[in-house]
């Protein structure tokens, strides 16, 4: 191998793990309940699913001081929802906290099917289940 070859390869092996990395970051933000091939749910839709499953209420609340916006949309998702079932009674800072958010231009990062796509937080809120969204709400907690 001469050595443009090898200084070829070193890019190329560089460009390739910084695009891995980044896609990596990229899939910890992203909200996602019909995601890809399979039309399966992000990791960090998991996670919250898992939290709610646990009823660690006071961890999710603690999210809407989340500097990743995904977690802060679907953590104003579930607590909006257990507020409305009675399940979880939402203090002043949190309802102040929700309503700045949901009127947020913040990015979020979501997917739907194999595409996707960044909407701003109060443009996802304006259109409700835009991302399918309430049908993942209603699976994890339904309204009797």
């Amino acid at each position: 191998m001469n050595k443009s070859q090898l200084h070829l390869l070193t890019i190329s092996i560089l460009i390739s793990s910084f695009t891995f990395g980044q896609s990596d970051k990229l899939e910890k933000l992203t909200v996602g309940f019909m995601c890809g091939v399979s039309a399966g749910t992000t990791p960090l839709v998991n996670k919250m699913t898992d939290l709610v499953k646990e009823k660690k209420y006071s961890e999710i609340s603690s999210l809407l001081n989340s500097k990743n916006s995904g977690e802060i949309f679907l953590a104003i998702l579930i607590l909006e929802r257990l507020s409305q079932k009675n399940f979880y009674t939402l203090k002043e800072k949190e309802i102040d906290k929700i309503a700045f958010w949901k009127s947020s231009p913040v990015p979020v990062y979501n997917c739907l099917g194999c595409s996707s796509d960044v909407n701003s937080m109060w443009k996802l809120f304006e259109n409700k289940n835009s991302l399918e969204e309430i049908t993942w709400l209603n699976r994890i907690l339904p309204i009797e």
